[in-house]
């Protein structure tokens, strides 16, 4: 269900984290995760956008979702 590379969310390639993050910030057991996030901000024209995914796993199965949020220029 996992790949070794401990890139759990999809991210078009730019999972490279395992290299720059110590070995004991991922999880032993993947199975325990239970909900994954991964949030991005866009600058559009004057404003931002927020775009978050998110990865819901129950059982052996799982849902993604994302949702966009963009605040206007001087928030």
């Amino acid at each position: 269900m996992y790949k070794d590379d401990l890139c759990y969310i999809p991210t078009r390639g730019m999972c490279k984290i395992n290299k720059v993050l110590d070995k004991d910030f991922f999880e032993d057991d993947p199975e325990n995760i239970i909900q994954q996030e991964l949030i991005t901000y866009k600058k559009d024209g004057k404003n931002v956008k927020k775009i978050t995914f998110t990865r819901t796993y129950i059982d052996n199965k799982h849902t993604d979702c994302h949702s966009t949020e963009i605040f206007p220029s001087g928030v």
